[in-house]
C-alpha cells in the first residue's frame, strides 16, 4: 500500500512505504486546477546495473538479431534508446527501419542482409533509466559472418510466444531464421484447418465481426523486409478473439515454422466521476470510481482492488462514509466544510495501478461566525469597535442592528466590511466618542443563500436610561410579534410595555422579557392593534420613554377551487381565483406548473373585479396537464391554492411503424413509438403462417415460427437479434391508452442474405494430372464471384488455368458456381485458393487448399568414381560355373571429391570357400543427399 506522506511547500511529496504494486499514475493538484497524471515506478531503489550485447553468428544474406540484454532486477525501469554502430552512427526505434536496420520497440536490433563486410562493423545499445534518467552504453559486439557450401535447412531464431497487443500500440512481429541459401518468409492465419496467407497487400484484422483474421482486405498487416510483420493499430480494429499466426521460413533444403498467437487484451484504465462535484452543506456526496479493463480473448483476469483516498489519506466505510459496489462507488452524507478537498481512487490489477483524482466542493454551506465581537461595559468618551467574521459558501454578506432596528446615521457611527484572500467576510462597527445613546444590544447577521446566522451582544454604556425613538411597525394577523425596547444607559433596573395606560402582559398572548422583548402571539386587529409605550427606569428613579405605534395587517386568503379530473382533449375549462380576505393591495397571478400561464399557448387569464382573477382554456391538448396555481400577494403575506388538471389524449404516433430490412444475422430493429395520457400500452404481433392470412398473434405465443431472441424494450421498439429468413413476415404494432380507438400498424420484416461460399477443401493431385476446383457462393442475388491464387488474382496468360463461373439453370436457385480447371499441374501450382461472392450486403471467402505431388528426379550427370568386380558360381547342368560382376559407383558432381580416386580391394568367397585375389568394389546401390529434400537417395549400375 502506498500512504501519500508528507507534503511540502515546494510541492514535493514524500510517498511511503512503497511497493511494486503501488506502479501506476499519479496526478498533481495546484490552484483548484488538475495537471496531468505521471507513473510511479516499481521500485525506488537504485542499484547499480551493467547492460551487454554478446556476438551474432549468421549465415550471409540471413538477418542477424542482436538483444540488448539487462539485468531482471532493473528490465522494467530500463528502455533501450538507441543503438550505435561503428561509435557514431545511431539507430532509433521505429516501426519500419531503413531497409538495412531496424530497431525494434522491445529493444532488439535486426540487420538483413548481412554482408562479409558486415563482420568489420562494431555495435553497442545505450539504455535510460527512467527512475533516475541515468543512461548506460553496453559493451562493443561483432555480427560474426559464415559462408557455408553446403546447404543448410532453416532455423528459427525467432521463438514462439504470445503476444499481447492492445489499440494504442502498434504491434510489430519479427520472423527471423537462419538458412543457406537465404529462406524466404510466409506469414499465415491458421483458421480450423486452412491457412490464409498474408501477403504485402493483405488485412489482417484480429477479431472484429467474424472473430477471425482474414485477407479480404488491405492495409493493416505490412511485410516491411526480413519476415517482419507490422499492424498499425490506426487503421483496424481489434475485436475480442485470440489470432493464431505462423511464419513459414524456406529454402531448397527445407523449412522451419514459428507459431504466435495474438492476443488483444484491453488495459486498465479508471476514470472517477464527477471531475469536479459540489454539494451543499448537509448535502450527499457521491463519487463512481469506473474501472475497465484488464481482460483479454484467453485468459481471464480477477477483479481488480479499489482504495480511496482523501488528501492522501485511505478512506474507509464508516458513519458519514459509505463504499458500496464492490467498491467502486464513494458515498459522503451530511456534507461538511472537512470533506471538501481532493479525492482519489486507485485501482489495483495483477500488472499494474491506476489512479484518477476528483474534488469534493462545498457548495452553498450555511455562514460560519468564525469572530464575534464580546459585551462591554464603557464610561462616555472613548471610541468602540466591534467586528464579526464570516466564512461560507457562497460568501456571505454582513448587516447589523441595535436592538433589531437599523443603525442610527450619525457622523460618529462607520461601517465596514471586505473580503479578505481567504474568502472570509470582516465586518465591523466603529463608535467614536461613545456616548449613553450609542448604547444597547448589538447584532450582526451573516447571510447567503443557504442560511443566515445572527450574534448579538449588549453594549452598556454608563448613564442615565434613554429610550431610542421607534418608527411605526406593522404586524400580520395570525402570527407572532416580536419588538426590543430600544434601550440605552447602564445600569437599568426595569424595562416596561403598556399599552392604553396598562401594563402588559394582560393576556396569555403577551410576553415581556427582562432584557425588554415584547412578544405578541396570534396577533388579532381587534385586541392588539394600537399604541404600546416601553419605558426604561435605573435604581435612581430617573426613566425614559417612547411610543410605538402598531398597524395590525390582515394576509390575503384564497378561495379553494377545483379542476375537473377526465378531460380529454378538445374540451374547454374555466376557473376562478378569488381573494375572500385580506388587507388591499392585493395581487393575483396564475402559473401553470410554475411559470406564469399565459405563457401557455391556449391559456387565458381575464381579471373580474380586484380581487378576482379567471383561468380559461377553450380548446384542450395534452400540453395544458400540470398543476395550476392562484397566487395572492400583499406587503402583509402571500397565499396560494392549487390544483391538477389531467387532460386524456388518445394515442398519436411519436415515431410511426415503417417496414425494416436488415442483414441476416444482424438485430432487427422494429420501432413504435406512441405518446399520449395515460401513457398507451403497445403490444406486437406477428402474422400466423399458412393459409390463415390475416390473423396474428403474440410474438411470444408460438405460432410455427418462433423467435427466441426476440425482446420488446419499454418505448415499444421490438427487437429480433440475429434474424434469420425465418423471422420475415408482417408485424402488427397496436398502440391503445383507453382514449379513442387506438392505433395499429402493419410493418413487414425482410431479411436480405449476404453470400455464404462453400466448396472444396483440401485437394491433392501428382504431377501432370489434371485438376477441377469447385465453389459455391449462395444469397441474395445478384452475386458477383471472384477467384484468387494466393491473394493474387489468377494468371489470365497462363492456357493452363481455367476459372468458369456459372449461375441459373446450372445451379441451386440463387447461387453462383465457379469451377477453376488446371491442366497438366505442377508443384508450383501448390497455392491457395481463395474465392470471394459479394453481393449488396456484403461478401465472404472460401479457401481451397491445391497441392501437388511429384516423385523424386532420376540422378543425372553420373560419372564413375570406384569400380569393382566379383566372381561367383552357378550351377549349369550340374555344373559350378563362374559368374562375373561388375560394379561402379556412379555420382552427381555435387558429391564430394574425397570419394574420387578411392579402390578398396576386398576378397570374393565362391562355393566351397575358394579365394579370388581380384581387387573388389563395394555394392554398387549406394547412398548421397538429396540437394532438393535434405534427405538420401538411393542408385546404382551393375554391369554383367
Amino acid at each position: 500500500m502506498c500512504l501519500l506522506g508528507e507534503r511540502f511547500a515546494d510541492a514535493r511529496l514524500l510517498l511511503h512505504p512503497i511497493e511494486n504494486k503501488d506502479k501506476g499514475k499519479y496526478q498533481f493538484f495546484a490552484s483548484g486546477f488538475l495537471q496531468p497524471t505521471f507513473p510511479l515506478s516499481p521500485t525506488v531503489v537504485v542499484q547499480e546495473f551493467e547492460v551487454r550485447v554478446y556476438d551474432e553468428y549468421v549465415i550471409r544474406g540471413n538477418t542477424a538479431v542482436l538483444r540488448c540484454v539487462v539485468p531482471p532486477f532493473v528490465r522494467d525501469l530500463v528502455t533501450v534508446t538507441a543503438w550505435v554502430r561503428d561509435h557514431a552512427h545511431h539507430i532509433y526505434p521505429s516501426l519500419h527501419g531503413d531497409g538495412k536496420y531496424q530497431a525494434l520497440l522491445d529493444g532488439r536490433l535486426l540487420v538483413h542482409n548481412v554482408k562479409a563486410g558486415d563482420s568489420y562493423s562494431t555495435y553497442r545499445c545505450r539504455v535510460l533509466h527512467t527512475l533516475t534518467s541515468a543512461t548506460a552504453a553496453s559493451n562493443i559486439a561483432r555480427i560474426i559472418v559464415s559462408d557455408p557450401r553446403e546447404r543448410q535447412v532453416p532455423r528459427m531464431v525467432t521463438k514462439s510466444g504470445t503476444v499481447k497487443v492492445t489499440e494504442s500500440k502498434p504491434l510489430v512481429l519479427p520472423c527471423v531464421a537462419h538458412a543457406h541459401p537465404p529462406p524466404q518468409y510466409r506469414w499465415w492465419q491458421e483458421l480450423g484447418g486452412e491457412k490464409v496467407p498474408i501477403s504485402s497487400s493483405t488485412t489482417a484484422v484480429v477479431g472484429g465481426s467474424s472473430g477471425r483474421l482474414g485477407a479480404d482486405v488491405g492495409g493493416d498487416w505490412r511485410k516491411i523486409g526480413g519476415g517482419v510483420l507490422l499492424l498499425d493499430p490506426a487503421s483496424q480494429g481489434l475485436g475480442e478473439d485470440a489470432a493464431k499466426l505462423v511464419c513459414e521460413a524456406s529454402n531448397e533444403a527445407g523449412r522451419a515454422t514459428m507459431e504466435v498467437s495474438v492476443e488483444r487484451v484491453t488495459p486498465l484504465t479508471t476514470h472517477l466521476t464527477p471531475r469536479v462535484l459540489v454539494v451543499d452543506a448537509g448535502g450527499v456526496g457521491v463519487f463512481r470510481c469506473q474501472v475497465s479493463g484488464p481482460h483479454s480473448s484467453a485468459s481471464p483476469h480477477p477483479q481488480p482492488t479499489i482504495t480511496w483516498y482523501k488528501d492522501g489519506h485511505v478512506i474507509s466505510a464508516a458513519g458519514r462514509i459509505s463504499i458500496t459496489e464492490g467498491d467502486a462507488v464513494l458515498e459522503v452524507r451530511g456534507v461538511g466544510r472537512a470533506d471538501a478537498g481532493m479525492y482519489q481512487c486507485f485501482v489495483r490489477g495483477d500488472e499494474d495501478t491506476m489512479q484518477d483524482a476528483a474534488e469534493l466542493r462545498l457548495g452553498a454551506s450555511p455562514p460560519e461566525l468564525e469572530y464575534k465581537f464580546i459585551t462591554q461595559t464603557l464610561t462616555p468618551g472613548p471610541s468602540v469597535s466591534l467586528k464579526c467574521i464570516a466564512s461560507g459558501t457562497p460568501t456571505p454578506t454582513i448587516s447589523w442592528a441595535l436592538d433589531g432596528f437599523p443603525l442610527p446615521q450619525n457622523e460618529r457611527l462607520v461601517v465596514g466590511q471586505y473580503v479578505n484572500v481567504h474568502g472570509k467576510v470582516i465586518s465591523h462597527v466603529n463608535i467614536t466618542r461613545v456616548r449613553v445613546e450609542d448604547g444597547g444590544r448589538y447584532s450582526c447577521t451573516a447571510t447567503n443563500t443557504a442560511a443566515a446566522v445572527v450574534h448579538s451582544a449588549p453594549l452598556h454604556v454608563y448613564g442615565r436610561p434613554h429610550v431610542r425613538p421607534m418608527g411605526p411597525v406593522s404586524a400580520v394577523a395570525g402570527e407572532t410579534f416580536r419588538v426590543q425596547c430600544p434601550v440605552a444607559g447602564f445600569p437599568i433596573t426595569s424595562i416596561t410595555w403598556a399599552k392604553g395606560g396598562r401594563v402588559l402582559p394582560i393576556n396569555r398572548r403577551q410576553r415581556v422579557s427582562e432584557a425588554g422583548e415584547l412578544t405578541i402571539s396570534q396577533v388579532s386587529r381587534a385586541a392588539d392593534q394600537g399604541e404600546y409605550t416601553c419605558t426604561a427606569t435605573n435604581k435612581q428613579g430617573h426613566a425614559s420613554s417612547q411610543s410605538l405605534p402598531l398597524r395590525v395587517v390582515e394576509p390575503p386568503q384564497v378561495s379553494q377551487f377545483t379542476l375537473p379530473e377526465s378531460l380529454r382533449a378538445g374540451s374547454r375549462v374555466a376557473v376562478q381565483c378569488v381573494v375572500v380576505q385580506g388587507d388591499p393591495p392585493v395581487t393575483l397571478a396564475w402559473l401553470h406548473n410554475g411559470a406564469p400561464a399565459p405563457s401557455t399557448p391556449g391559456v387565458t387569464v381575464t381579471p373580474l373585479g380586484q380581487y378576482v382573477l379567471a383561468l380559461v382554456i377553450e380548446r384542450l391538448r395534452q400540453e395544458h396537464s400540470g398543476n395550476y396555481t392562484c397566487r395572492a400577494s400583499s406587503p402583509a403575506a402571500t397565499s396560494a391554492h392549487s390544483a391538477t388538471l389531467r387532460v386524456h389524449v388518445p394515442a398519436r404516433w411519436v415515431k410511426e411503424p415503417r417496414d425494416v430490412s436488415v442483414i441476416r444475422g444482424e438485430d432487427a430493429i422494429l420501432t413504435c413509438q406512441a405518446t399520449g395520457f395515460p401513457e398507451p400500452t403497445v403490444t406486437w404481433r406477428r402474422a400466423r403462417p399458412g393459409p390463415a392470412k390475416g390473423m396474428y398473434s403474440s410474438v411470444d405465443v408460438d405460432v410455427g415460427v418462433s423467435l427466441p431472441l426476440s425482446r420488446s424494450w419499454g418505448n415499444g421498439t421490438l427487437v429480433v437479434g440475429s434474424v434469420t429468413e425465418e423471422a420475415e413476415g408482417d408485424y402488427l404494432c397496436e398502440a391503445n391508452n383507453g382514449v379513442g380507438t387506438g392505433l395499429s400498424q402493419i410493418v413487414n420484416l425482410q431479411v436480405h442474405a449476404p453470400p455464404v461460399v462453400s466448396g472444396d477443401g483440401r485437394v491433392e493431385a501428382r504431377r501432370g494430372e489434371n485438376v477441377k476446383l469447385h465453389c459455391e457462393a449462395r444469397g441474395d442475388p445478384p452475386i458477383s464471384l471472384s477467384v484468387a491464387r494466393d491473394g493474387k488474382p489468377l494468371d489470365t496468360n497462363d492456357y493452363r488455368y481455367n476459372v468458369e463461373v456459372m449461375d441459373g439453370a446450372e445451379v441451386r436457385p440463387g447461387g453462383v458456381r465457379a469451377e477453376v480447371r488446371i491442366t497438366n499441374v505442377a508443384p508450383q501450382d501448390s497455392s491457395v485458393i481463395a474465392c470471394t461472392a459479394t453481393n449488396t450486403y456484403g461478401s465472404h471467402t472460401h479457401h481451397m487448399e491445391l497441392r501437388v505431388q511429384d516423385a523424386p528426379e532420376a540422378p543425372r550427370d553420373l560419372r564413375v568414381s570406384r569400380e569393382g568386380s566379383r566372381v561367383g558360381y552357378r550351377h549349369v547342368g550340374g555344373a559350378s560355373l563362374p559368374q562375373h560382376a561388375h560394379h561402379s559407383l556412379c555420382h552427381p558432381p555435387e558429391a564430394p571429391e574425397r570419394l574420387m580416386g578411392q579402390r578398396e580391394h576386398q576378397p570374393a568367397e565362391g562355393r566351397g570357400g575358394h579365394h579370388l585375389g581380384s581387387p573388389q568394389r563395394p555394392p554398387a546401390r549406394q547412398s548421397v543427399p538429396d540437394p532438393r529434400g535434405g534427405r538420401e537417395q538411393r542408385w546404382g549400375v551393375s554391369v554383367l
